[in-house]
């Protein structure tokens, strides 16, 4: 006999049409393992916001708050078994963001929360600095996992990351803002030293 199924995962994220992120990356990853998502997009592209020709709209905060807010009125937010968020986009959308992420805790508090604080790559940040303190402020205190890349593991500690040493500080202080856990994703890893 095996286990009860997990809850649904609130996914807080972009949302394109073609391609492998956001929502397209996670709910079919969540699906495979049997678990609901609950998409709730922060934008709606074509493709990745970094592809030539992308059309398409951040989705404005008040829809991001009305969508948690009929969640919430809904009754289903206890039945989540956890949150994540990803790409926000803009300084009111992650605030609203924030807020849902917030209530949905409030009423689940047993789920796990994991934010990717989607925020920049390569040596440079992609999205104004006021969703940085959004992040760093308020949704990486609640979260149990983040999973930043060195850039943005950097930019949210104020650490420089260059070395393999470095990157394990910067997840040292990034636990410290409220993660329990770190992941650190990147494509090549800082040199060892």
């Amino acid at each position: 006999m095996s286990g009860a199924r997990p809850g649904p995962v609130l996914a807080i994220q972009s949302q394109v049409v073609a391609g492998h992120v956001g929502l397209g990356a996670a709910a079919p990853a969540l699906a495979a393992s049997g678990i609901e998502t609950w998409g709730l997009p922060t934008v709606a592209l074509s493709g990745h916001a970094a592809a030539p020709g992308v059309q398409g709209r951040r989705v404005p905060a008040q829809e991001i708050a009305a969508l948690g807010q009929g969640l919430q009125t809904s009754g289903r937010l206890p039945d989540l078994s956890g949150i994540l968020t990803g790409y926000l986009g803009a300084p009111d959308a992650a605030s609203a963001a924030a807020e849902v992420g917030e209530a949905a805790l409030s009423a689940a508090p047993s789920a796990l929360y994991l934010c990717d604080p989607v925020l920049g790559d390569d040596g440079r940040r992609y999205l104004p600095e006021a969703v940085g303190e959004v992040l760093r402020d308020r949704l990486l205190p609640l979260a149990a996992l983040a999973a930043p890349n060195l850039f943005e593991l950097g930019w949210l500690t104020g650490r420089a990351v260059a070395t393999l040493r470095d990157a394990r500080a910067a997840a040292a202080a990034q636990r410290a803002l409220g993660p329990r856990t770190v992941i650190v994703t990147t494509a090549s890893p800082p040199p060892r030293r």
